[in-house]
């Protein structure tokens, strides 16, 4: 999907690779322990499993993850670029390995969230139907919740990916990135249709 890795794009070593933290990783000391000191537990998983604790990502990083669901199953390498680009073209992407079920089901469980959930707020006029989800990250140095909105539309064969990240600002994905992709959406399609 993406994570752990530089993502390709020309901006080199001031890139993250972020982290999705393991058993290994935790005996190794987490980071900032002696190894063998702090042991992967139950709790971890879990946290992992939702995105937080022991995950820190970059929102290109994300953009790439939803890419994955919004083009059926390829990560695409993004480029600074002016003009078009093929994204799909052999040397932009490689196939992650998903089960088809896999990824319909995800697909399906992101558009249910637009539909009736928590990015419910995304519809509305001049909004093409879209799958996403909000997040709220911890800030790992203790301050207020970082907002997510992760997004590809149209849906179900998404032309767009949009991630936006409001730092420190309590409240969630719905209230505070949402708001921010609904922006970049509704623009993309008032341009779309001319």
């Amino acid at each position: 999907m993406g994570f752990q890795q530089k993502t390709g794009i020309e901006i080199g070593w001031e890139e993250s690779v972020g982290l999705v933290g393991d058993e290994p990783w935790a005996d190794r000391g987490r980071g900032w322990a002696e190894p063998g000191t702090v042991p992967w537990i139950p709790e971890d998983m879990a946290s992992a499993s939702i995105g937080q604790s022991v995950v820190q990502i970059t929102p290109l990083q994300l953009a790439r993850a939803y890419a994955v669901f919004a083009n059926g199953g390829w990560l695409v390498t993004p480029h600074l670029a002016a003009g078009d680009i093929d994204w799909m073209s052999p040397e932009h992407r490689t196939k992650v390995a998903m089960k088809p079920s896999t990824l319909q089901t995800i697909r399906e469980g992101l558009r249910k969230v637009v539909e009736a959930g928590t990015g419910a707020g995304l519809n509305g006029p001049g909004i093409p139907a879209a799958a996403g989800k909000t997040g709220t990250a911890e800030d790992s140095t203790g301050g207020p919740d970082h907002a997510w909105f992760g997004c590809f539309a149209p849906y179900p064969d998404g032309k767009i990916v949009v991630v936006a990240f409001a730092q420190n600002t309590p409240g969630g994905g719905s209230v505070h990135a949402l708001p921010m992709a609904k922006k970049v959406l509704a623009e993309w399609e008032r341009t779309r249709q001319r």
